[in-house]
């Protein structure tokens, strides 16, 4: 019971964290509209890095999810050519070996079981928030095409590839990899004790 009584205070803490970070975002926001206006790519960018901020919150109290048809790996993505190709290890090493690694602590394993199925939770969470980020941004893009602003594009395409496309590839590889671990590590936790 007591268990209990301490995930439902957790969750309390995470909700108000939350709440308030919520509110830092909206009350920069508007500081930041006052400084730059409501039109300008920098408040883009800012409510881009708000989402990511605000999902990276939540996550303990709700991890995103990829729409379900999109959620399985494909036989290709398994393989890895494509993703070798397109540098995708490469960008791997640079967010695991240089200090980007403290962006998302939880998708890195250590020994334990238990701890194995949380890190393909975490990973899986994480390819949505770039999956949902990315959707985000697009309205923005093709604002950018309609209205001919040309540079604000190219910024947000860049944008869009490093921060998001670059991000899911990863994450996506990642789950690949983890994925026989992962359903070895259930099949076992859901054994019954001899």
């Amino acid at each position: 019971m007591a268990a209990v009584n301490v995930e439902k205070k957790a969750a309390w803490m995470h909700a108000i964290v939350l709440l308030c970070a919520a509110v830092a975002f909206g009350v920069s926001s508007v500081f930041m509209q006052e400084l730059v206006g409501a039109g300008s790519p920098l408040m883009v960018l800012m409510w881009f890095f708000c989402f990511l901020g605000l999902a990276k919150i939540a996550q303990p109290i709700y991890m995103m999810k990829v729409p379900r048809g999109l959620r399985p790996l494909r036989s290709w993505e398994a393989r890895g050519d494509v993703y070798r190709k397109l540098g995708v290890p490469g960008f791997g090493a640079l967010l695991k070996n240089t200090p980007l690694r403290l962006l998302n602590t939880q998708v890195y394993l250590s020994r334990s079981r238990r701890e194995l199925l949380d890190v393909c939770r975490w990973v899986e969470s994480a390819e949505a928030i770039h999956f949902w980020s990315a959707v985000v941004l697009m309205p923005y893009i093709a604002y950018c095409v309609w209205s001919g602003r040309w540079t604000a594009l190219a910024w947000f395409v860049v944008l869009q590839v490093v921060g998001n496309a670059y991000p899911i590839m990863h994450l996506r590889s990642v789950r690949g990899r983890l994925a026989p671990l992962c359903r070895r590590a259930a099949e076992a936790e859901s054994r019954p004790a001899i």
